[in-house]
Protein backbone atom coordinates (compact mmCIF):
# COMPACT_ATOMS: atom_id res chain seq x y z
CA UNK A 1 0.00 0.00 0.00
CA UNK A 2 1.24 3.44 -0.99
CA UNK A 3 0.39 6.64 1.09
CA UNK A 4 0.94 9.91 -1.07
CA UNK A 5 1.21 13.43 0.96
CA UNK A 6 1.87 17.03 -1.56
CA UNK A 7 3.84 18.98 0.83
CA UNK A 8 5.14 21.90 -1.26
CA UNK A 9 6.11 19.57 -3.91
CA UNK A 10 8.08 17.26 -1.54
CA UNK A 11 6.38 14.20 -1.72
CA UNK A 12 6.73 11.44 1.33
CA UNK A 13 5.53 8.01 0.00
CA UNK A 14 5.65 4.97 2.66
CA UNK A 15 6.13 1.48 1.60
CA UNK A 16 4.33 -0.97 3.91
CA UNK A 17 5.48 -4.63 2.32
CA UNK A 18 2.96 -7.21 3.69
CA UNK A 19 6.07 -9.08 4.54
CA UNK A 20 8.20 -6.43 6.51
CA UNK A 21 8.58 -2.92 6.63
CA UNK A 22 10.42 -0.54 4.59
CA UNK A 23 10.80 3.13 4.68
CA UNK A 24 11.52 5.01 1.56
CA UNK A 25 11.84 9.24 1.38
CA UNK A 26 11.64 10.86 -2.18
CA UNK A 27 12.12 13.96 -3.61
CA UNK A 28 10.00 14.59 -6.75
CA UNK A 29 11.31 18.45 -6.74
CA UNK A 30 14.57 16.78 -6.88
CA UNK A 31 15.95 17.70 -10.45
CA UNK A 32 12.52 18.69 -11.99
CA UNK A 33 13.23 20.73 -14.72
CA UNK A 34 10.00 21.33 -15.90
CA UNK A 35 6.32 19.80 -15.07
CA UNK A 36 2.87 20.28 -17.04
CA UNK A 37 -0.17 19.12 -15.11
CA UNK A 38 -2.20 20.51 -17.53
CA UNK A 39 -4.81 21.25 -14.97
CA UNK A 40 -6.62 23.75 -17.23
CA UNK A 41 -3.64 25.27 -18.55
CA UNK A 42 -0.22 24.27 -20.24
CA UNK A 43 1.88 26.53 -17.59
CA UNK A 44 5.08 24.85 -15.87
CA UNK A 45 4.28 24.32 -12.74
CA UNK A 46 7.79 23.45 -11.56
CA UNK A 47 8.60 27.57 -10.94
CA UNK A 48 11.47 27.03 -13.81
CA UNK A 49 9.05 29.32 -16.23
CA UNK A 50 9.17 26.63 -19.26
CA UNK A 51 5.54 27.34 -19.91
CA UNK A 52 3.87 25.56 -22.55
CA UNK A 53 2.21 27.02 -26.17
CA UNK A 54 -0.67 25.47 -26.75
CA UNK A 55 -1.08 25.27 -30.83
CA UNK A 56 -4.56 22.90 -31.03
CA UNK A 57 -4.36 20.59 -28.22
CA UNK A 58 -7.75 20.86 -26.25
CA UNK A 59 -8.21 20.42 -22.63
CA UNK A 60 -10.16 17.35 -21.79
CA UNK A 61 -10.82 14.39 -19.15
CA UNK A 62 -8.21 13.38 -17.15
CA UNK A 63 -7.25 9.61 -15.72
CA UNK A 64 -9.84 10.65 -12.73
CA UNK A 65 -12.31 11.74 -14.46
CA UNK A 66 -11.26 15.44 -13.88
CA UNK A 67 -12.65 17.58 -16.64
CA UNK A 68 -9.88 20.21 -18.32
CA UNK A 69 -7.29 18.58 -16.79
CA UNK A 70 -5.23 17.01 -19.34
CA UNK A 71 -5.22 17.44 -22.94
CA UNK A 72 -6.75 16.05 -26.13
CA UNK A 73 -4.99 15.49 -29.42
CA UNK A 74 -7.10 14.38 -33.05
CA UNK A 75 -6.05 16.57 -35.88
CA UNK A 76 -2.60 17.90 -36.70
CA UNK A 77 -1.11 19.56 -36.54
CA UNK A 78 -2.20 19.10 -32.60
CA UNK A 79 0.82 20.30 -30.23
CA UNK A 80 2.24 21.90 -27.39
CA UNK A 81 5.52 23.08 -28.29
CA UNK A 82 7.64 24.09 -24.77
CA UNK A 83 10.93 25.43 -24.89
CA UNK A 84 14.13 23.43 -25.90
CA UNK A 85 15.92 24.70 -22.84
CA UNK A 86 13.95 21.59 -20.79
CA UNK A 87 16.13 18.74 -22.44
CA UNK A 88 19.16 20.94 -24.53
CA UNK A 89 22.71 19.66 -23.92
CA UNK A 90 20.83 16.92 -21.45
CA UNK A 91 23.09 13.98 -20.46
CA UNK A 92 20.98 11.68 -17.97
CA UNK A 93 17.39 12.65 -18.26
CA UNK A 94 14.07 11.20 -16.78
CA UNK A 95 10.91 11.75 -18.62
CA UNK A 96 7.30 10.92 -16.97
CA UNK A 97 3.96 11.10 -18.81
CA UNK A 98 0.82 9.78 -18.78
CA UNK A 99 -0.65 8.77 -22.37
CA UNK A 100 -4.49 7.52 -23.63
CA UNK A 101 -4.66 6.41 -27.27
CA UNK A 102 -6.27 3.61 -29.74
CA UNK A 103 -3.67 4.08 -32.47
CA UNK A 104 -0.20 4.77 -33.32
CA UNK A 105 1.45 8.38 -33.15
CA UNK A 106 4.49 10.52 -31.57
CA UNK A 107 3.78 11.66 -27.74
CA UNK A 108 7.00 13.59 -27.72
CA UNK A 109 9.66 14.73 -30.19
CA UNK A 110 12.86 17.19 -30.17
CA UNK A 111 15.09 17.90 -32.83
CA UNK A 112 18.15 19.85 -33.99
CA UNK A 113 19.07 20.37 -37.91
CA UNK A 114 21.67 17.30 -38.09
CA UNK A 115 19.06 14.91 -36.53
CA UNK A 116 15.23 15.38 -36.67
CA UNK A 117 15.13 12.43 -34.26
CA UNK A 118 17.17 13.68 -31.56
CA UNK A 119 14.64 12.36 -28.93
CA UNK A 120 11.58 11.41 -28.88
CA UNK A 121 8.88 9.16 -27.45
CA UNK A 122 6.28 6.97 -29.91
CA UNK A 123 3.66 5.04 -29.68
CA UNK A 124 4.28 2.28 -32.50
CA UNK A 125 1.88 0.72 -34.77
CA UNK A 126 2.89 -2.58 -33.36
CA UNK A 127 1.44 -1.70 -30.24
CA UNK A 128 4.74 -0.51 -28.10
CA UNK A 129 6.62 2.16 -26.82
CA UNK A 130 9.21 3.15 -28.91
CA UNK A 131 12.35 5.81 -27.68
CA UNK A 132 15.24 7.62 -29.86
CA UNK A 133 17.87 9.35 -28.18
CA UNK A 134 20.56 11.43 -30.79
CA UNK A 135 18.71 8.82 -34.32
CA UNK A 136 21.26 8.55 -37.07
CA UNK A 137 19.08 9.61 -39.93
CA UNK A 138 20.94 7.52 -42.31
CA UNK A 139 20.13 4.59 -40.37
CA UNK A 140 17.07 3.29 -39.29
CA UNK A 141 16.00 1.39 -36.04
CA UNK A 142 17.95 3.73 -34.61
CA UNK A 143 15.66 3.62 -31.25
CA UNK A 144 14.97 1.16 -27.95
CA UNK A 145 11.82 -0.74 -28.07
CA UNK A 146 9.52 -1.88 -25.53
CA UNK A 147 7.15 -5.05 -25.57
CA UNK A 148 3.97 -4.00 -22.87
CA UNK A 149 0.80 -3.13 -25.38
CA UNK A 150 -0.43 0.69 -24.91
CA UNK A 151 -3.09 0.84 -27.75
CA UNK A 152 -6.02 0.35 -25.80
CA UNK A 153 -8.05 3.52 -24.94
CA UNK A 154 -6.85 3.36 -21.22
CA UNK A 155 -4.58 5.59 -19.34
CA UNK A 156 -0.74 4.33 -19.12
CA UNK A 157 1.71 5.69 -17.19
CA UNK A 158 5.20 5.88 -19.52
CA UNK A 159 8.73 7.04 -17.83
CA UNK A 160 11.96 7.09 -19.58
CA UNK A 161 14.92 7.40 -18.36
CA UNK A 162 18.75 7.50 -20.19
CA UNK A 163 22.10 7.04 -18.41
CA UNK A 164 24.59 9.21 -20.89
CA UNK A 165 27.50 7.34 -18.77
CA UNK A 166 26.46 3.18 -19.69
CA UNK A 167 24.13 4.68 -22.73
CA UNK A 168 21.15 2.53 -20.94
CA UNK A 169 17.49 3.58 -21.52
CA UNK A 170 14.41 1.92 -19.66
CA UNK A 171 11.19 2.40 -20.50
CA UNK A 172 8.70 1.68 -17.50
CA UNK A 173 4.91 1.11 -18.46
CA UNK A 174 2.77 1.57 -15.58
CA UNK A 175 5.32 0.85 -13.24
CA UNK A 176 6.96 -2.48 -14.55
CA UNK A 177 10.32 -2.19 -16.51
CA UNK A 178 9.71 -2.83 -20.10
CA UNK A 179 13.22 -2.74 -21.27
CA UNK A 180 17.02 -2.05 -20.28
CA UNK A 181 19.17 -2.07 -23.31
CA UNK A 182 22.13 0.07 -24.41
CA UNK A 183 21.87 -1.12 -27.95
CA UNK A 184 19.62 -0.07 -30.11
CA UNK A 185 17.12 -1.85 -32.61
CA UNK A 186 19.99 -1.99 -35.30
CA UNK A 187 22.35 -3.32 -32.77
CA UNK A 188 24.76 -0.42 -32.56
CA UNK A 189 25.10 0.95 -29.15
CA UNK A 190 23.07 3.81 -27.50
CA UNK A 191 24.61 7.41 -28.15
CA UNK A 192 26.44 8.87 -25.16
CA UNK A 193 27.00 12.41 -25.84
CA UNK A 194 24.48 15.15 -24.60
CA UNK A 195 21.17 15.75 -26.58
CA UNK A 196 21.07 18.99 -28.91
CA UNK A 197 18.19 20.76 -28.94
CA UNK A 198 17.57 23.35 -31.81
CA UNK A 199 15.53 26.63 -30.68
CA UNK A 200 11.82 25.52 -31.07
CA UNK A 201 12.43 21.95 -31.81
CA UNK A 202 10.50 20.43 -28.29
CA UNK A 203 6.94 19.82 -28.79
CA UNK A 204 4.24 17.60 -27.19
CA UNK A 205 1.92 15.50 -29.38
CA UNK A 206 2.92 15.48 -32.99
CA UNK A 207 6.03 14.57 -35.18
CA UNK A 208 7.93 17.02 -36.60
CA UNK A 209 10.11 16.25 -40.30
CA UNK A 210 12.21 19.59 -40.10
CA UNK A 211 12.30 22.00 -37.30
CA UNK A 212 9.62 23.41 -35.70
CA UNK A 213 7.01 22.24 -38.54
CA UNK A 214 6.45 19.87 -41.05
CA UNK A 215 4.17 17.99 -39.23
CA UNK A 216 3.36 14.29 -40.58
CA UNK A 217 -0.22 13.79 -40.12
CA UNK A 218 0.32 10.68 -39.67
CA UNK A 219 2.42 10.14 -36.69
CA UNK A 220 -0.05 12.74 -35.05
CA UNK A 221 -0.78 11.92 -31.87
CA UNK A 222 -4.65 10.58 -31.63
CA UNK A 223 -6.03 10.77 -27.95
CA UNK A 224 -5.16 12.61 -24.61
CA UNK A 225 -2.21 13.00 -22.69
CA UNK A 226 -1.26 14.00 -18.85
CA UNK A 227 0.95 15.25 -15.83
CA UNK A 228 4.45 15.50 -17.98
CA UNK A 229 7.49 15.88 -16.46
CA UNK A 230 10.95 16.37 -17.53
CA UNK A 231 14.02 16.09 -14.85
CA UNK A 232 17.53 16.47 -15.10
CA UNK A 233 18.58 12.88 -13.53
CA UNK A 234 17.80 9.44 -13.36
CA UNK A 235 14.58 8.92 -11.52
CA UNK A 236 14.18 5.31 -9.34
CA UNK A 237 11.70 2.98 -8.84
CA UNK A 238 10.23 4.66 -5.83
CA UNK A 239 9.81 7.98 -7.45
CA UNK A 240 8.49 5.85 -10.64
CA UNK A 241 5.95 4.51 -8.17
CA UNK A 242 5.00 7.68 -6.65
CA UNK A 243 4.39 9.06 -9.90
CA UNK A 244 2.09 6.22 -11.04
CA UNK A 245 0.59 6.71 -7.34
CA UNK A 246 -0.22 10.16 -7.51
CA UNK A 247 -3.88 10.96 -6.91
CA UNK A 248 -5.61 13.90 -8.20
CA UNK A 249 -9.20 12.52 -7.78
CA UNK A 250 -11.67 14.13 -6.81
CA UNK A 251 -15.43 12.80 -5.21
CA UNK A 252 -17.78 14.17 -7.79
CA UNK A 253 -21.10 15.01 -6.41
CA UNK A 254 -24.29 13.10 -7.65
CA UNK A 255 -27.40 14.96 -8.54
CA UNK A 256 -30.12 12.65 -6.54
CA UNK A 257 -33.24 13.85 -8.47
CA UNK A 258 -35.64 10.91 -9.43
CA UNK A 259 -36.56 11.57 -13.09
CA UNK A 260 -40.40 10.89 -12.24
CA UNK A 261 -41.53 12.78 -8.99
CA UNK A 262 -45.45 12.28 -8.02
CA UNK A 263 -46.66 13.49 -4.86
CA UNK A 264 -49.92 14.33 -3.31
CA UNK A 265 -49.45 17.48 -2.00
CA UNK A 266 -49.81 20.76 -4.51
CA UNK A 267 -46.18 21.77 -4.74
CA UNK A 268 -42.71 20.13 -4.23
CA UNK A 269 -39.06 20.50 -2.94
CA UNK A 270 -36.84 19.08 -6.14
CA UNK A 271 -33.31 18.95 -4.05
CA UNK A 272 -30.18 18.46 -6.53
CA UNK A 273 -28.17 17.17 -4.26
CA UNK A 274 -25.14 19.11 -2.21
CA UNK A 275 -21.66 19.87 -3.10
CA UNK A 276 -21.90 21.31 -6.51
CA UNK A 277 -20.06 24.31 -7.44
CA UNK A 278 -23.52 25.93 -8.66
CA UNK A 279 -26.80 25.28 -9.95
CA UNK A 280 -29.28 26.55 -12.45
CA UNK A 281 -32.53 25.44 -12.95
CA UNK A 282 -35.16 25.89 -15.73
CA UNK A 283 -36.96 28.47 -13.71
CA UNK A 284 -34.11 30.73 -13.40
CA UNK A 285 -33.29 29.60 -9.91
CA UNK A 286 -29.94 28.82 -8.70
CA UNK A 287 -30.11 27.34 -5.24
CA UNK A 288 -29.66 23.85 -4.22
CA UNK A 289 -33.44 23.28 -3.81
CA UNK A 290 -36.59 24.74 -5.08
CA UNK A 291 -39.97 24.77 -4.87
CA UNK A 292 -41.98 23.79 -7.69
CA UNK A 293 -45.66 24.81 -7.56
CA UNK A 294 -46.49 23.47 -10.84
CA UNK A 295 -46.58 20.43 -12.66
CA UNK A 296 -44.33 19.91 -15.66
CA UNK A 297 -40.85 19.03 -16.26
CA UNK A 298 -38.15 20.89 -14.49
CA UNK A 299 -34.57 20.80 -15.91
CA UNK A 300 -31.19 21.37 -13.87
CA UNK A 301 -27.78 22.17 -14.53
CA UNK A 302 -25.12 21.29 -11.53
CA UNK A 303 -21.38 22.48 -12.11
CA UNK A 304 -18.37 21.07 -10.12
CA UNK A 305 -14.70 21.01 -10.95
CA UNK A 306 -15.38 22.33 -14.68
CA UNK A 307 -18.05 19.69 -15.25
CA UNK A 308 -21.06 19.92 -16.31
CA UNK A 309 -23.98 17.93 -15.38
CA UNK A 310 -28.13 17.49 -16.24
CA UNK A 311 -31.03 16.20 -15.09
CA UNK A 312 -34.35 16.26 -16.28
CA UNK A 313 -37.26 16.07 -13.89
CA UNK A 314 -41.37 15.12 -14.56
CA UNK A 315 -42.87 16.42 -11.65
CA UNK A 316 -46.70 15.40 -10.91
CA UNK A 317 -49.06 17.54 -8.19
CA UNK A 318 -51.64 16.04 -6.08
CA UNK A 319 -53.04 13.66 -9.39
CA UNK A 320 -51.56 10.21 -9.24
CA UNK A 321 -52.57 8.48 -12.14
CA UNK A 322 -52.72 5.05 -12.55
CA UNK A 323 -52.06 3.39 -16.29
CA UNK A 324 -52.13 0.12 -17.76
CA UNK A 325 -49.82 -0.78 -20.45
CA UNK A 326 -50.49 -4.31 -22.17
CA UNK A 327 -47.54 -6.39 -23.91
CA UNK A 328 -49.60 -6.99 -27.12
CA UNK A 329 -53.27 -5.16 -28.19
CA UNK A 330 -54.35 -8.20 -29.40
CA UNK A 331 -54.62 -12.02 -28.79
CA UNK A 332 -52.12 -13.99 -30.90
CA UNK A 333 -52.34 -17.70 -30.98
CA UNK A 334 -54.23 -17.44 -28.16
CA UNK A 335 -50.66 -16.62 -26.67
CA UNK A 336 -51.42 -14.90 -22.94
CA UNK A 337 -50.84 -10.79 -23.22
CA UNK A 338 -49.61 -9.36 -19.64
CA UNK A 339 -51.13 -6.52 -18.40
CA UNK A 340 -49.27 -4.46 -16.48
CA UNK A 341 -50.99 -1.26 -13.82
CA UNK A 342 -48.05 1.48 -12.90
CA UNK A 343 -46.15 2.06 -10.01
CA UNK A 344 -47.07 4.08 -6.99
CA UNK A 345 -50.06 1.75 -6.05
CA UNK A 346 -51.28 -0.76 -3.74
CA UNK A 347 -54.23 -3.62 -3.17
CA UNK A 348 -54.36 -3.86 -7.19
CA UNK A 349 -57.80 -5.72 -8.46
CA UNK A 350 -58.79 -6.59 -11.89
CA UNK A 351 -61.82 -7.03 -13.24
CA UNK A 352 -61.11 -10.77 -14.23
CA UNK A 353 -60.90 -11.29 -10.42
CA UNK A 354 -57.06 -11.37 -10.76
CA UNK A 355 -54.63 -10.14 -7.96
CA UNK A 356 -51.33 -7.75 -8.63
CA UNK A 357 -49.68 -5.31 -10.42
CA UNK A 358 -49.13 -7.45 -12.99
CA UNK A 359 -51.64 -10.32 -14.78
CA UNK A 360 -51.85 -12.12 -17.52
CA UNK A 361 -54.62 -12.81 -19.92
CA UNK A 362 -56.01 -15.24 -22.51
CA UNK A 363 -59.28 -13.92 -23.61
CA UNK A 364 -60.36 -11.21 -25.66
CA UNK A 365 -62.46 -7.74 -23.41
CA UNK A 366 -62.59 -4.81 -21.64
CA UNK A 367 -60.09 -4.90 -18.44
CA UNK A 368 -60.58 -2.76 -15.31
CA UNK A 369 -58.08 -2.43 -12.69
CA UNK A 370 -58.47 -0.69 -9.56
CA UNK A 371 -55.40 0.57 -7.04
CA UNK A 372 -54.83 2.80 -3.94
CA UNK A 373 -52.27 5.63 -4.28
CA UNK A 374 -49.76 6.78 -1.47
CA UNK A 375 -52.40 9.41 -0.74
CA UNK A 376 -55.26 7.07 -0.21
CA UNK A 377 -57.23 7.49 -2.92
CA UNK A 378 -58.95 4.75 -5.50
CA UNK A 379 -57.84 5.24 -8.65
CA UNK A 380 -59.02 3.01 -11.93
CA UNK A 381 -58.24 2.44 -15.63
CA UNK A 382 -58.81 -0.08 -18.34
CA UNK A 383 -57.50 -1.67 -21.38
CA UNK A 384 -59.05 -2.96 -24.42
CA UNK A 385 -57.82 -6.47 -25.90
CA UNK A 386 -59.21 -7.83 -29.03
CA UNK A 387 -58.31 -11.19 -30.53
CA UNK A 388 -56.86 -11.53 -33.69
CA UNK A 389 -58.55 -11.48 -36.62
CA UNK A 390 -58.87 -14.42 -39.10
CA UNK A 391 -56.72 -13.75 -42.15
CA UNK A 392 -58.63 -13.98 -45.65
CA UNK A 393 -57.23 -16.32 -48.13
CA UNK A 394 -58.09 -13.73 -51.75
CA UNK A 395 -56.26 -14.52 -54.91
CA UNK A 396 -55.93 -12.26 -57.94
CA UNK A 397 -55.10 -13.01 -61.38
CA UNK A 398 -53.04 -10.31 -63.90
CA UNK A 399 -55.65 -11.69 -66.66
CA UNK A 400 -58.55 -14.33 -67.19
CA UNK A 401 -57.19 -16.17 -69.57
CA UNK A 402 -53.75 -17.61 -70.89
CA UNK A 403 -53.16 -16.46 -74.31
CA UNK A 404 -52.98 -18.48 -78.16
CA UNK A 405 -49.40 -17.87 -77.63
CA UNK A 406 -48.75 -19.31 -74.29
CA UNK A 407 -48.34 -16.20 -72.58
CA UNK A 408 -48.01 -16.43 -68.64
CA UNK A 409 -50.30 -15.35 -66.16
CA UNK A 410 -49.43 -13.66 -62.61
CA UNK A 411 -51.32 -15.40 -59.59
CA UNK A 412 -51.56 -12.74 -56.92
CA UNK A 413 -52.42 -14.10 -53.03
CA UNK A 414 -53.56 -11.75 -50.49
CA UNK A 415 -50.55 -11.28 -47.83
CA UNK A 416 -50.51 -12.31 -44.40
CA UNK A 417 -49.78 -15.76 -44.02
CA UNK A 418 -46.18 -17.59 -43.44
CA UNK A 419 -46.60 -19.90 -46.48
CA UNK A 420 -48.25 -20.46 -49.60
CA UNK A 421 -48.38 -24.25 -51.46
CA UNK A 422 -50.21 -23.93 -54.71
CA UNK A 423 -51.45 -27.15 -56.16
CA UNK A 424 -48.60 -27.17 -59.00
CA UNK A 425 -45.93 -27.37 -56.36
CA UNK A 426 -45.38 -24.05 -56.36
CA UNK A 427 -44.17 -21.99 -53.55
CA UNK A 428 -44.62 -18.27 -52.67
CA UNK A 429 -47.32 -15.66 -52.73
CA UNK A 430 -46.82 -14.97 -56.34
CA UNK A 431 -46.83 -17.02 -58.93
CA UNK A 432 -46.91 -17.57 -62.65
CA UNK A 433 -48.99 -19.99 -64.60
CA UNK A 434 -49.10 -20.71 -68.73
CA UNK A 435 -51.31 -23.69 -68.42
CA UNK A 436 -55.55 -22.88 -68.00
CA UNK A 437 -57.15 -24.78 -65.34
CA UNK A 438 -57.91 -24.49 -61.92
CA UNK A 439 -55.31 -23.44 -59.07
CA UNK A 440 -55.89 -24.43 -55.79
CA UNK A 441 -53.92 -22.63 -52.80
CA UNK A 442 -53.39 -23.13 -49.50
CA UNK A 443 -51.87 -20.82 -46.78
CA UNK A 444 -50.75 -21.51 -43.31
CA UNK A 445 -49.82 -18.56 -40.48
CA UNK A 446 -47.53 -18.68 -37.41
CA UNK A 447 -50.05 -20.32 -35.65
CA UNK A 448 -50.71 -23.04 -37.60
CA UNK A 449 -53.72 -22.47 -39.07
CA UNK A 450 -54.26 -23.29 -42.76
CA UNK A 451 -56.71 -21.60 -45.15
CA UNK A 452 -57.30 -22.59 -49.04
CA UNK A 453 -58.96 -20.87 -51.79
CA UNK A 454 -58.75 -21.24 -55.24
CA UNK A 455 -58.92 -19.98 -59.18
CA UNK A 456 -59.84 -21.07 -62.54
CA UNK A 457 -57.70 -19.65 -65.57
CA UNK A 458 -59.38 -20.47 -68.91
CA UNK A 459 -58.24 -20.29 -71.92
CA UNK A 460 -58.54 -17.75 -75.07
CA UNK A 461 -60.75 -19.01 -77.43
CA UNK A 462 -61.30 -17.50 -81.51
CA UNK A 463 -64.88 -18.71 -81.82
CA UNK A 464 -66.33 -18.34 -85.41
CA UNK A 465 -64.02 -16.99 -87.93
CA UNK A 466 -64.29 -16.23 -91.72
CA UNK A 467 -62.57 -17.53 -94.10
CA UNK A 468 -63.72 -16.64 -97.90
CA UNK A 469 -64.43 -19.28 -100.43
CA UNK A 470 -63.78 -16.53 -103.39
CA UNK A 471 -61.25 -13.37 -104.58
CA UNK A 472 -60.90 -12.03 -107.28
CA UNK A 473 -57.16 -10.66 -108.24
CA UNK A 474 -58.00 -8.42 -111.39
CA UNK A 475 -56.23 -4.91 -110.18
CA UNK A 476 -59.49 -3.38 -109.27
CA UNK A 477 -58.68 -2.86 -105.67
CA UNK A 478 -61.58 -5.13 -105.06
CA UNK A 479 -61.26 -8.68 -103.39
CA UNK A 480 -58.19 -8.86 -105.11
CA UNK A 481 -56.34 -10.74 -101.96
CA UNK A 482 -57.17 -13.94 -99.97
CA UNK A 483 -58.12 -12.72 -96.69
CA UNK A 484 -59.08 -14.56 -94.12
CA UNK A 485 -60.71 -13.59 -90.54
CA UNK A 486 -58.15 -11.36 -88.84
CA UNK A 487 -58.51 -13.30 -85.35
CA UNK A 488 -56.37 -15.63 -86.94
CA UNK A 489 -54.01 -13.36 -89.08
CA UNK A 490 -50.60 -14.51 -88.75
CA UNK A 491 -51.69 -18.16 -89.70
CA UNK A 492 -49.75 -20.85 -91.28
CA UNK A 493 -51.60 -21.26 -94.81
CA UNK A 494 -51.04 -24.01 -97.10
CA UNK A 495 -52.81 -23.94 -100.67
CA UNK A 496 -53.17 -26.80 -103.10
CA UNK A 497 -54.36 -27.47 -106.77
CA UNK A 498 -56.97 -30.48 -108.04
CA UNK A 499 -53.63 -32.75 -107.83
CA UNK A 500 -52.59 -31.94 -104.64
CA UNK A 501 -49.67 -30.36 -105.52
CA UNK A 502 -48.46 -27.08 -103.16
CA UNK A 503 -49.27 -23.88 -105.11
CA UNK A 504 -48.64 -21.32 -102.37
CA UNK A 505 -47.57 -21.70 -98.22
CA UNK A 506 -46.52 -19.39 -95.66
CA UNK A 507 -46.02 -19.96 -92.04
CA UNK A 508 -47.07 -16.64 -91.27
CA UNK A 509 -49.82 -15.70 -93.62
CA UNK A 510 -50.67 -11.94 -93.72
CA UNK A 511 -53.45 -11.79 -96.20
CA UNK A 512 -51.24 -10.98 -98.97
CA UNK A 513 -51.60 -13.60 -101.35
CA UNK A 514 -53.50 -12.43 -104.54
CA UNK A 515 -53.14 -16.17 -106.63
CA UNK A 516 -49.70 -14.63 -108.28
CA UNK A 517 -49.01 -17.08 -111.55
CA UNK A 518 -52.16 -18.98 -110.98
CA UNK A 519 -55.11 -19.79 -113.66
CA UNK A 520 -58.68 -19.31 -112.60
CA UNK A 521 -60.19 -22.33 -111.12
CA UNK A 522 -60.63 -24.06 -107.76
CA UNK A 523 -57.98 -24.43 -104.88
CA UNK A 524 -57.92 -25.85 -101.55
CA UNK A 525 -56.51 -24.71 -98.17
CA UNK A 526 -55.21 -25.51 -95.27
CA UNK A 527 -55.06 -23.14 -92.22
CA UNK A 528 -53.12 -23.96 -88.59
CA UNK A 529 -53.40 -21.27 -85.98
CA UNK A 530 -52.52 -21.82 -81.85
CA UNK A 531 -56.02 -20.42 -80.75
CA UNK A 532 -57.41 -22.71 -83.66
CA UNK A 533 -59.26 -25.74 -81.67
CA UNK A 534 -58.64 -27.83 -84.96
CA UNK A 535 -57.53 -27.16 -88.66
CA UNK A 536 -59.07 -25.33 -90.63
CA UNK A 537 -59.89 -27.08 -93.91
CA UNK A 538 -61.91 -25.55 -97.32
CA UNK A 539 -61.86 -24.76 -100.86
CA UNK A 540 -61.42 -21.16 -103.12
CA UNK A 541 -62.07 -19.90 -105.94
CA UNK A 542 -60.27 -17.32 -107.86
CA UNK A 543 -61.57 -15.61 -110.71
CA UNK A 544 -58.97 -13.85 -112.76
CA UNK A 545 -61.52 -12.10 -115.18
CA UNK A 546 -59.09 -9.17 -116.76
CA UNK A 547 -56.18 -9.30 -114.35
CA UNK A 548 -53.21 -9.22 -116.55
Amino acid sequence: MVFVRKLIGLFFVCVFPYANTAFGQVNLSNGLIAHYSFNGSALDESGNGHDGQIIGAFLTMDRFDNCEYAYGFQNSPNLISIPNDVLDQAESFSVSLWVKTNQQGVAITAANKSRHNEFFIQIRPENYVYTTVRADPSKVSQGVAGNIKVIDDKWHHVVITRNHVSGNVKIHIDGKLDIDSNRLLAGNPVPKQPLEIAENGLHIGADQDCIGGCWDPNQQFKGAIDDVRFFNRLISNDEIAALKNLDESTVTPLLTLDSVISVCDDFSLLDAGPGFDSYLWSNGEVTQVIRADESGRYNVEAKFNNCSYTKDVDLELNNINLSVTASDSTLTCLNPVTLIASNGFTNYRWSDGQIGQEVQVTAPGEYFVTAVNDCGEVASNKVQINMEESLVLLISASGESIGCSGESIELIASGGFDNYLWSNGANGRIIEVQAAGEYVLSASNSCGEVVSEKITIGKETIGEVFIPNTFTPNGDGKNDFFEIDSKIVGAHLKVVDRWGGVVFSHLDYQNDWYGQGLKDGTYYYLINHPCLDKDIKGWVQIVKSGFK
